[in-house]
């Protein structure tokens, strides 16, 4: 029985040599992975937490039709679930669920 020694590894084929390099570049390609999928995880976990916690949409959509929240509130609520950013403009700031009242010479035309 012979014992292996470092010097054995110089006399190993070249097909030995790429079988074991081979080997040697998948663990480390799983290992990357695994790396990878974690830090996904962990960013889109991070992501996620900033959204109301708990609420899905189902929840917002039942919070509104039962009236516990406001129209702006629920569209408020579903923009920050979804990610997205408040609009900007007069619209955004306008605290009145009315559309915008037309200019006061139409308004004087149509009262008389």
């Amino acid at each position: 029985m012979s014992t292996w020694e470092p010097s054995t590894i110089g006399a190993l084929t070249p097909a030995a040599k790429v079988v074991i390099s081979s080997c040697v570049l998948i663990v480390f390609l799983l290992i990357g992975g695994a790396v990878v999928l974690y830090l996904r995880g962990k960013f889109y976990a991070a992501r996620n937490r900033r959204a109301a916690p708990g609420l899905s949409m189902e929840t917002l959509q039942q919070l509104r039709q039962s009236g516990e929240i406001s129209e702006q509130e629920f569209a408020r609520l579903r923009r920050s679930s979804l990610g997205i950013s408040e609009p900007t403009g007069e619209r955004a700031n306008s605290t009145s669920s009315r559309p915008p009242a037309d200019d006061d010479e139409n308004n004087a035309s149509k009262n008389g």
